[in-house]
């Protein structure tokens, strides 16, 4: 089953090294096959657990929406914005998002976030997101733009809607 043809059920003993998680997530995982619950899961569990969702497809949507509830403040959405954008888990990437939205206009001048925003990591990351990116850079385009037209925030963010649109997201 997780080799591959149902070959460990043939085993004796099971290796779980091979697939890359710890025991307390093993611990977990049967936790919620019994429970159906991971609220009292640890986050560093969940990050654990949501690789395993994706390869098994299995629990990643609790996971996802566990991890999406614990977004409160600017650093937690900074610091899981790429991890989101990583693992393909939505609702995590859109309750960052939201977190981002709602900080505007004083995000423009968080370094960090602009950091994410601008280097070749976060280009490529929202460029996965295709359309959705577009738009991210335009509303924040235009709050740029109000608060000051010739920063070097605006700039930043209209060289960026320029790339979108060049490359058809925005169309």
């Amino acid at each position: 089953m997780l080799f591959g043809g149902f070959s460990d059920s043939w085993r004796e003993t099971i290796d779980f090294t091979q697939i890359g998680i710890s025991i307390d997530t093993l611990r977990a995982i049967e936790s919620f096959s019994r429970t159906g619950s991971i609220n009292s899961f640890s986050v560093d569990t969940l990050l654990e657990l949501i690789p395993f969702a994706n390869r098994y497809e299995c629990q990643k949507c609790a996971c996802d929406e566990r991890l999406a509830s614990l977004i409160a403040t600017i650093k937690d959405a900074i610091a899981f914005v790429e991890y989101g954008l990583d693992e393909t888990t939505h609702l995590l990437v859109a309750a960052c998002l939201q977190i981002f939205l709602r900080e505007l206009p004083r995000l423009l001048h968080n370094l960090d976030v602009m950091r994410l925003l601008y280097s070749s990591e976060g280009k490529a990351w929202l460029d996965s997101v295709g359309h959705a990116s577009f738009m991210l850079y335009y509303l924040m385009n235009q709050v740029s733009m109000e608060e000051d037209m010739r920063s070097n925030t605006t700039v930043m963010l209209l060289e960026r809607l320029s790339e979108c649109a060049s490359l058809g997201i925005g169309k």
